[in-house]
């Protein structure tokens, strides 16, 4: 990154790359949302979470529902993050709430890795333009996947014994 820092032409041709890619995945989540209106498709996903965990609170198997899809095919422990949002009955505010506390998630990750591999935000920060204007993290965000929670614990397991959050 230094080499493109250093050479105006190699920045300007970069941030032009990186406007490029976030029009991108802005564009491909506008068709998303064309084929998956937000009244259908909000919190879509999460909505088969909470299926499962309603389960769970009624003595049942949460894997009761087996295909790909409207089944709950994540480790039990995941349904304690569930919780914590199914508590929210207002299905706008649950998506503001979990896609915010989700971006927050990502920003941890992001800023994790470069703290783990000694870069500064200097070096590091189209990561964050990189990571933020990702299609499928924005797909994400309007369905209410876990996905991205569940790297996180995978994150949290390999890099815990370093700071994860910025001094």
């Amino acid at each position: 990154m230094s080499k493109i820092q250093s050479n105006p032409f190699f920045l300007i041709l970069f941030l032009f790359a990186l406007c490029i890619y976030v029009l991108l995945g802005v564009n491909t989540q506008i068709k998303f949302i064309k084929a998956n209106p937000f009244s259908e498709s909000l919190l879509a996903d999460f909505e088969y979470y909470e299926q499962a965990l309603n389960r769970v609170f009624s003595n049942q198997d949460p894997y009761a529902v087996r295909e790909i899809g409207p089944g709950y095919l994540y480790p039990l422990p995941a349904l304690f993050i569930v919780e914590a949002f199914h508590y929210i009955s207002d299905v706008q505010l649950k998506a503001l709430v979990y896609s915010a506390f989700n971006v927050l998630l990502l920003l941890v990750l992001i800023n994790g890795v470069a703290k783990y591999y000694t870069y500064s935000f200097k070096e590091t920060w189209y990561w964050y333009v990189l990571c933020l204007g990702f299609a499928p993290f924005l797909e994400t965000l309007q369905i209410g996947q876990i996905n991205l929670i569940t790297m996180f614990g995978v994150f949290f397991i390999f890099f815990s014994g370093r700071v994860l959050i910025p001094s």
